[in-house]
């Protein structure tokens, strides 16, 4: 899959979710820079990050940003609170996974996210990861506070 497969998929995939990224969004606000990387600012606090192969023909991997710098006061324990980016980072999270796999239900997509951490969980540092459809993908709080979900070609 090629990132403008994906970044089509990801529009398709917006009907999905609330608060995501929609079709719009992804055509207006793209950004290339070279040949094999993309970049779209979802908010603020929010980047989705796309590298593919140099021939352009392949997606290696998907990284979406959230600079989530209050949780760097090292109470780890805390669990997120439910502001309006926390709920979108879920949610363009679980876009994400619906662009690399079409078929996967609501419910799936849930359980692979808990599984990541996503609830809580990942503010704790340890580096979380699930197989989904020959990519992988994980979850993790990085120094300073940002937190990542990656998605990696396998």
């Amino acid at each position: 899959m090629s990132s403008t497969q994906f970044l089509k998929k990801m529009g398709y995939a917006s009907t999905k979710v609330k608060d995501g990224i929609s079709s719009v969004n992804i055509a207006s606000g793209i950004q290339s820079f070279g040949k094999s990387k993309k970049a779209l600012e979802c908010s603020a606090k929010l980047m989705l990050v796309l590298t593919e192969s140099e021939e352009g023909n392949e997606l290696l991997n998907v990284a979406l940003m959230y600079l989530a710098n209050s949780y760097t006061d090292g109470d780890k324990s805390t669990a997120i609170s439910r502001s309006f980016e926390n709920s979108r980072f879920e949610n363009i999270c679980r876009q994400m996974l619906f662009s690399i796999d079409t078929s996967m239900s609501d419910s799936e997509a849930e359980k692979i996210l808990k599984s990541l951490g996503i609830y809580g969980n990942m503010l704790d540092g340890i580096q979380r990861s699930r197989s989904v459809n020959g990519f992988r993908c994980m979850l993790k709080l990085q120094p300073g506070g940002t937190i990542m979900m990656v998605i990696s070609k396998i």
